[in-house]
């Protein structure tokens, strides 16, 4: 019961960012704190969590990026509208 109302509280308190980045660096902790524990390596493991790691780092990143946008031009919804209208040849 605690850890659905810990997990509804924490969904309806922070936006969908924050989820994702305290996600991700949740499972790099834990990744972390195995080292010191039976950890077998393999390298194709490593570089299945790494790719992992960095695509959502990516993925953040692009999230920022757009909501630090938009705070600075709120009329922008991301999509292109200069068309060709308009345009001379």
């Amino acid at each position: 019961f605690f850890i659905n109302h810990s997990i509804f509280y924490n969904t309806a308190m922070n936006s969908p960012l924050t989820q994702s980045v305290a996600g991700q660096m949740k499972g790099f902790i834990l990744l972390v704190c195995s080292f010191g524990f039976d950890y077998k390596f393999d390298p194709l493991n490593f570089v299945g969590v790494l790719s992992s790691f960095a695509g959502s780092m990516v993925y953040a990143h692009g999230r920022v990026t757009e909501v630090r946008r938009k705070e600075v031009d709120p009329s922008d919804d991301g999509s292109d509208r200069t068309g060709s209208k308009g345009q001379s040849e």
